[in-house]
C-alpha cells in the first residue's frame, strides 16, 4: 500500500507580525446589536477592525459575541480567549488572517460558528491553544486556505471541529496536534487538499467520529508518536486519495458507513488491516471490495447467500489438497476451526502459494499443509453460523 510520509512534527505556534499601524480591537458590544461592522460595538472609539486589526474577544460571557451578516467583516487575528461565540450568519462573510481559539489555558465554550455564511481564514488556525475551542459549521461554507487547520492544539488545550451540514476547504487537518482534539461529521462535505492527522503526540488523544455527509482527505496519519487515534465510523463516507499511515495505536470502529481508498489495491487494504499495526472493529461483518470508487471498507449485516463449494480434493500420505471456489464475497470466507490450524482471519495462518502444500484455496491464494498425520476436519465458514461446510480428511 502507499505510505504517505509521517508527520511527527509537533507544530509550534507562530503568529503572523501586525504591522505598526494595526491595532488590538477589542469586542464590547456596547451597541448591543451584536453587529461587527457596527464600529460602536468595539473598543476604538466607533471604529470597525480593518483586516490589519487583530481582534480580540474577552469580556467573558456577560457580553454577548459577534454576528456577521454582512460581506465586508474583516480582521487580521480573531482571538477567542473567553466564554464567547462568534457566528457567521446567512449573507455574512468574515476573512480573517488567523484563528486562535481558547488561546488562554483554563479558558472553556470558545466557539466560532457558520451559520449560513462564509469564513475565510487565510493562515492558520489553531483550535484549543491552552484552552478550549470549537468551530461548528451548520451551513455555508469554511474555507481554511492556509497550511493547517488544528482540533487540540497544545499542551493542556482541546479543540473540536464539527460539521453539520455545508462545506468545509482546508489543506492539513489534525484532531490532535499536542493537545486532545476530535473532529466530528454529520453531514455536509469536508474536503482536505493535505493529509488527516488524527493524534500526533503521546498523550494526546485525537478522534474522528462519521455519522454523515463525506469527509474526503488526501492521505492519513492515525496515532503517530505513540498518540491514541480513534476513527469511528457510523454513517457516510471517509474517502482518501492519498496514502495511508496506521499505527500500533490506531482504532478504527467500524458500525456503518464506509472508509474508501481510491488509489490502493484490494489486496493492500486487506493486508493494512491484517497486519498494518493498527486494530480494526466491526460491528458486525467485515466486508472490503472494489467498486468504481475505489476499494471500500465497511460492516455489513448480510453474509453472502453463496457458499462455497468443493472443486476437487487428494489425500496423499499426510497431505490433504482442497480446492475451493468462493464465487462471490471472497473477503467473507474465513476458517472456523481445524485440529492444527488457529482460527481467524487467513492472514493470520501460516501458508504457500506453491499448490503442494495441503488446503490450497485458490480464489484465496492461501494453502496450508496438514503436517499431523490424522484425520483432519477443516471448516470454512462464511462469516455466519449456519452457513459453512466441512471436509473429512483421512490418511490412507
Amino acid at each position: 500500500m502507499k505510505k504517505i510520509i509521517s508527520y511527527g512534527t509537533i507544530l509550534c505556534l507562530m503568529l503572523l507580525p501586525v504591522s505598526g499601524m494595526a491595532a488590538n480591537f477589542t469586542w464590547v458590544n456596547w451597541v448591543g446589536d451584536q453587529n461587527w461592522v457596527d464600529g460602536g460595538n468595539w473598543n476604538q472609539e466607533g471604529v470597525a477592525p480593518t483586516a490589519a486589526d487583530d481582534t480580540h474577544f474577552n469580556q467573558g460571557p456577560g457580553v454577548l459575541g459577534a454576528i456577521v451578516s454582512t460581506t465586508n467583516a474583516v480582521g487580521a487575528r480573531l482571538v477567542m480567549d473567553h466564554t464567547v461565540t462568534v457566528t457567521v450568519a446567512a449573507g455574512g462573510e468574515l476573512t480573517v488572517t488567523q484563528a486562535l481559539l481558547g488561546n488562554p489555558a483554563g479558558s472553556v465554550d470558545n466557539d466560532l460558528v457558520v451559520d449560513g455564511g462564509v469564513l475565510n481564514i487565510t493562515d492558520t488556525a489553531p483550535i484549543g491553544v491552552a484552552g478550549n475551542g470549537s468551530i461548528t459549521v451548520n451551513s455555508g461554507t469554511l474555507n481554511a486556505t492556509g497550511d493547517w487547520l488544528i482540533a487540540g492544539y497544545d499542551v493542556g488545550g482541546s479543540g473540536d471541529i464539527v460539521v453539520n451540514g455545508g462545506t468545509v476547504n482546508a489543506k492539513i487537518l489534525y484532531a490532535g496536534n499536542n493537545g486532545d482534539g476530535g473532529i466530528t461529521v454529520n453531514g455536509g462535505v469536508v474536503n482536505a487538499a493535505g493529509v488527516l492527522v488524527v493524534a500526533l503526540a503521546n498523550p494526546t488523544t485525537g478522534h474522528v467520529t462519521v455519522n454523515g455527509g463525506v469527509l474526503s482527505v488526501t492521505g492519513f496519519n492515525v496515532g503517530e508518536n505513540d498518540g491514541t487515534g480513534i476513527v469511528d465510523l457510523n454513517g457516510g463516507q471517509l474517502i482518501n486519495t492519498g496514502g495511508f499511515v496506521q499505527n500500533t495505536n490506531a482504532v478504527f470502529n467500524f458500525a456503518g458507513g464506509e472508509l474508501v481508498f481510491t488509489s490502493s489495491t484490494l489486496a493492500d487494504v486487506n493486508w493494512a488491516i491484517d497486519n498494518g499495526g493498527g486494530t480494526w472493529n466491526f460491528a458486525e461483518f467485515r466486508s472490503v471490495a472494489s467498486n468504481a470508487q475505489g476499494v471500500v471498507v465497511s460492516s455489513i449485516a448480510i453474509p453472502p447467500t453463496e457458499a462455497a463449494t468443493i472443486v476437487s480434493s487428494t489425500v496423499s500420505n499426510n497431505l490433504m489438497k482442497i480446492v475451493v471456489d468462493t464465487p462471490s464475497g471472497v473477503h467473507l470466507y474465513h476458517p472456523m476451526a481445524s485440529s492444527n490450524l488457529a482460527t481467524g482471519a487467513w492472514g493470520s495462518i501460516p501458508h504457500s502459494d506453491d499448490g503442494v502444500n495441503a488446503f490450497v484455496v485458490t480464489n484465496l491464494e492461501y494453502s496450508t499443509a496438514d503436517a499431523s498425520g490424522t484425520n483432519e476436519v477443516i471448516y470454512v465458514q462464511v462469516d455466519h453460523v449456519q452457513k459453512f461446510f466441512k471436509v473429512d480428511g483421512e490418511q490412507p
